[in-house]
């Protein structure tokens, strides 16, 4: 697997690096190895769909999808605890629990001397409303 011009501790969004790093893939491989079909064979699951249902929103991943899928796409392992951080913080319940995700999440952006491109730093959202949408 070719390394990837992406660098997950900018994006705030679990799903956005997917679909962008998954796309990245697809587009380098012309032998299919990277569809969603082929990741969910490697990942041992049998909704051949679930993935493409995660990157769309109807879906989250499992801490230990999260894990496997890390290995799969060759994330060191700070990489991989940040992916599984966004994961978490995506299925967040409560304001209190998405205060103690953005915490870790902030000291690995500050180790890693990046910040979320675009986005200004890493906050919880303002309006209830922005929290059901997420």
């Amino acid at each position: 697997m070719k390394p990837t011009k992406y660098n997950l501790f900018e994006y705030t969004d679990y799903r956005a690096f997917l679909k962008d790093r998954l796309e990245e893939l697809k587009n380098g491989d012309g032998n299919g190895r990277y569809s969603y079909r082929s990741l969910a064979n490697r990942l041992g699951l049998s909704s051949k769909s679930h993935l493409k249902m995660v990157v769309d929103g109807d879906r989250h991943l499992s801490e230990e999808l999260a894990r496997k899928l890390a290995k799969v796409l060759k994330l060191n392992t700070r990489e991989a605890d940040f992916f599984v951080e966004l994961v978490r913080f995506a299925k967040a319940r409560n304001d209190e629990r998405k205060q103690e995700i953005l915490a870790r999440l902030r000291r690995e952006i500050q180790l890693s001397g990046r910040s979320p491109a675009g986005v200004g730093p890493l906050r919880l959202p303002q309006r209830r409303s922005d929290l059901d949408a997420s």
